[in-house]
C-alpha cells in the first residue's frame, strides 16, 4: 500500500505501535525499549494460505533483566 510499500515496513510499525502501548502503560525508562521488524524475512509459517499469512502477523516480546 502506500502507506506500508512492503511487509518489512509494516511489521516496524506493528513492533513500534506495540513499544507505544508498553511504554504509556509502564514505569519503565523509555532508553529500556526497542522494536525490531522482520518483514516476511521469518515466517513462522510458510504456507500460502490466509490463515497462515494470519499466524505470521504478530508481534513478539522479549523481556530481559539484569541482574
Amino acid at each position: 500500500t502506500a502507506r506500508f510499500p512492503s511487509n518489512w515496513e509494516l511489521s516496524v510499525a506493528r513492533a513500534v505501535n506495540v513499544l507505544n502501548i508498553l511504554r504509556e502503560k509502564s514505569d519503565l525508562a523509555p532508553n529500556r525499549f526497542a522494536a525490531v521488524g522482520y518483514g516476511d524475512s521469518r515466517p513462522v509459517n510458510t504456507e500460502d494460505t490466509s490463515e497462515a499469512r494470519a499466524e505470521n502477523r504478530r508481534v513478539a516480546i522479549l523481556l530481559s533483566y539484569d541482574l
